[in-house]
């Protein structure tokens, strides 16, 4: 079962699963750019150049999608079946304190705030809601430089030189923590989403 997914503690205490989506991702900005440099023949700047000089500083084009989202939601399990109901969605007693640790007290090697959760006293379900966590922000650039080199004769044709960087500043995007409390691994972060960064360039002949 993926992490963070709706599996109720209890079937007959409908009303304690309310919670949101582990799908919630409250905040997201994408943002889209292209830039065609306003240099050489035809443009702005070095209008008149041709020749060497135009194949030079002609042509090229920026281009680049820069993303940020906040972290998705996910549930806090317990090790073991203290409730004593065969039941294998098990969660622990929150202690009123926050989940969510300050950002700057955030790291791969402790995300969650172990002093909101206890193991219940004797047979009982734990009364930690679903999807109380909020897993890692992520931020991602992709950015590439295109050149066109015109051909010339009947329409446009023009061979295009394509730079191509995907997650350019590789800014690591981390996978949810590990969530099952009162564990050794619990509130670390041990797997990431996305590739590291990814360069590559191609020829692209447009008639």
């Amino acid at each position: 079962t993926p992490k963070g997914t709706g599996n109720l503690q209890d079937q007959l205490n409908l009303r304690g699963e309310g919670a949101r989506s582990f799908q919630d991702v409250r905040n997201r900005l994408v943002v889209s750019y292209l830039w065609e440099l306003p240099f050489g023949k035809g443009r702005h700047f070095l209008s008149s150049a041709s020749g060497a000089l135009n194949a030079v500083v002609g042509g090229w084009q920026v281009n680049g999608i820069t993303s940020y989202q906040s972290g998705r939601a996910f549930t806090i399990s317990s090790p073991f079946d203290h409730s004593n109901t065969g039941s294998s969605n098990i969660r622990p007693d929150a202690t009123g304190v926050s989940p969510d640790l300050p950002s700057d007290q955030r790291s791969v090697q402790r995300f969650i705030n172990a002093a909101a959760f206890r193991i219940p006293d004797g047979f009982a379900f734990g009364n930690t809601g679903r999807n109380v966590g909020t897993g890692p922000s992520q931020t991602n650039f992709d950015f590439s430089v295109f050149k066109d080199f015109p051909l010339g004769g009947e329409g446009e044709r023009k061979l295009q030189f394509r730079f191509e960087a995907f997650n350019i500043m590789n800014t690591p995007q981390f996978q949810i923590p590990e969530r099952t409390f009162n564990t050794p691994q619990f509130g670390t972060i041990t797997s990431t989403i996305n590739d590291n960064r990814d360069i590559q360039l191609a020829l692209r002949f447009v008639w």
